[in-house]
């Protein structure tokens, strides 16, 4: 039985903020452009606009979201949303020549993105807003999530100055330097950066890599009731 990814990604207030609402859809416009030209290979679905401020679009295999989620985090700057990605199948087939709607494909991924978004909302003051699911809540989005949750915890107990360091290190953040930090000598900087546990942070984004690696490899993790014990 062949899995899939399915992606939801959501401006985060965009249905309390009608004065921004045109400039935050034309955003989210290029956005879809965007992903649909840099991930095309990828894609079993490509990116559509859904009620007016959400994206939904399908991977072909979970190995590549992390690099998706970086990608639409550099995108977006300072523009919040939340991603919800649900792992599993989808039951209804996808036609294999034309455009496709979307919004008439089902199955146990769409079900396990929704929930995912769902939870999601409930959350507050976390920088990545990024949820995994998977049909029965299996221990292997449990397992991504919990990397979701060590990122977030690494972040939230940063001070300004390890911050603005991190922000500048991570290359997807795409900030730029200004003239004061480029005076910064590079050993300030990892001294900065190790008291900021960046060690923990790069452990962690290659553990959530590997495991999204293995979910191409063993599709099974993605299915109903394989491992939710």
């Amino acid at each position: 039985m062949n899995t899939f990814a399915v992606v939801f990604i959501d401006l985060q207030g965009s249905s309390v903020m009608q004065n921004k609402r045109a400039a935050l859809q034309r955003k989210l416009f290029a956005l879809r452009d965007n992903l649909n030209a840099q991930f095309a290979t990828a894609l079993a679905v490509p990116f559509q606009i859904v009620w007016g401020d959400e994206l939904k679009g399908v991977y072909y295999h979970p190995d590549g979201l992390w690099e998706l989620f970086c990608h639409t985090y550099a995108f977006m700057k300072d523009t919040p949303f939340h991603c919800a990605i649900g792992l599993g199948t989808i039951d209804t087939p996808i036609p294999q020549r034309g455009p496709v709607d979307i919004n008439v494909l089902d199955g146990t991924a769409f079900k396990a993105a929704r929930l995912a978004m769902d939870e999601l909302k409930t959350y507050s003051d976390i920088t990545y807003r990024l949820r995994f699911g998977t049909a029965g809540e299996s221990q292997y989005s449990k397992s991504l999530n919990a990397y979701i949750c060590i990122f977030n915890d690494l972040i939230k107990h940063m001070t300004p100055a390890q911050y603005r360091h991190f922000v500048a290190e991570i290359p997807w953040h795409q900030h730029q330097k200004t003239n004061n930090e480029k005076l910064v000598s590079r050993q300030a900087t990892w001294e900065t950066l190790q008291r900021a546990r960046i060690n923990a942070y790069r452990q962690a984004h290659k553990g959530l890599q590997s495991l999204l690696a293995l979910g191409r490899e063993f599709p099974a993790l993605m299915l109903p009731g394989s491992d939710d014990n």
